[in-house]
């Protein structure tokens, strides 16, 4: 009762009290305090830990703990159950009022950041994007669905398990650049080959960052990776016509609907005299004398009208030289069907061809 009337001398509501657990956890129930002073030793069955477990479990209110005892084992017990701090008997009230202050502030801050961590789960949850999260030591402490079904796996098989555990690529890739992350705080474009679950492998793109408590230690990772399996086949399949195209001896030009030139091979280097750096981006008229560019235009259109070309043509080398090829022509598409340019096949047959003649039909 005194220190009833002393809570309220400053300035609290006592909307209620209790002598057994039971009995304060009914109450709790009905009255919904913003904080609860525990005696550890109470009547009845439970004592003042017990009945704070079952409170826990029930409500979200802090909980500050009034004791007499000082022994080490039931001082470890009552941490247990995470309390906002501790008045000891006798209490003193110069310091109740602070304490009490104190526990409602920091609770007030652990629901901020409950509700903030709840809405990163939701959100995280959601992203369409796959997400991870590792500790320190590379084991994986969280996935989104999105990972999860990226791969294959149910959650029970993901988390806790290292992370170097689901690559395919050597697991010492992983193993010698985790250091540099947590070194860094961030990786962009990092790229792995994964294992899903049925055997099958997926390339993907890794970007992180790392999150720090207030003095700075390590708490989590934070990364999202994409699927860019396609794009690894498409680069590779690009790379190989690439080599072939390179390696062609006859010239390989492509130039786009206006006559700029986009692709030119070594063959064209070596027969033309123009390098790479030169000619990307020249018009076409630069190898095809005489030919000015209103004729180029309808010889564009005359391409697109018929789709391919066949024949003889005269052309002219970097050094005025002339010389005559035969030419083979067709129209380029996109991906969706347009006609993005012409890609021409030219073979010099100069030696050949005593008296050169030109082709054109218009």
């Amino acid at each position: 009762m005194d220190l009833k009337n002393t809570l309220r001398m400053l300035g609290f509501d006592v909307v209620s009290t209790a002598s057994m657990g039971k009995d304060a956890i009914k109450k709790i129930g009905k009255t919904n305090p913003d904080l609860i002073l525990m005696d550890i030793t109470l009547k009845g069955e439970l004592d003042g830990i017990e009945t704070v477990e079952i409170i826990k479990k029930q409500f979200d209110i802090p909980v500050i703990y009034l004791t007499a005892h000082s022994d080490e084992k039931t001082f470890e017990r009552a941490k247990l159950t995470e309390p906002y701090g501790f008045i000891t008997k006798p209490i003193n009230y110069d310091g109740l009022k602070s304490t009490i202050e104190m526990g409602i502030y920091k609770h007030g801050l652990d629901k901020k950041s409950k509700e903030r961590e709840k809405k990163f789960q939701l959100l995280y949850q959601d992203a369409p994007l796959p997400y991870q999260s590792l500790n320190e030591s590379g084991h994986i402490i969280e996935v989104n669905q999105a990972w999860l079904d990226s791969l294959g796996y149910s959650r029970d098989e993901v988390i806790g398990k290292w992370f170097g555990d689901f690559l395919k690529t050597p697991a010492r890739k992983f193993r010698e650049n985790f250091p540099k992350f947590k070194a860094k705080g961030e990786i962009r474009n990092i790229e792995f080959e994964m294992k899903c679950s049925d055997g099958s492998t997926i390339d993907v793109e890794f970007n992180g960052r790392i999150s720090y408590d207030e003095k700075g230690h390590f708490q989590r990772t934070h990364c999202i990776f994409q699927d860019i399996t396609e794009r690894k086949k498409m680069e590779k399949k690009l790379q190989f016509q690439a080599n072939i195209l390179k390696n062609v001896r006859d010239c390989i030009v492509v130039y786009d609907l206006q006559g700029k030139i986009i692709y030119w091979n070594e063959g064209a280097e070596k027969v033309y005299g123009y390098s790479k750096e030169e000619i990307i981006g020249q018009s076409v008229e630069k190898i095809y004398p005489d030919k000015n560019s209103n004729q180029l235009k309808h010889y564009i259109e005359l391409m697109i009208e018929l789709e391919e070309y066949n024949g003889k043509m005269e052309c002219k080398r970097k050094d005025g030289s002339k010389l005559v090829v035969t030419i083979r022509e067709a129209l380029m598409h996109d991906a969706n069907g347009n006609i993005t340019g012409i890609i021409g096949i030219f073979h010099d047959i100069t030696e050949n061809f005593e008296k050169p003649y030109v082709f054109w039909f218009f």
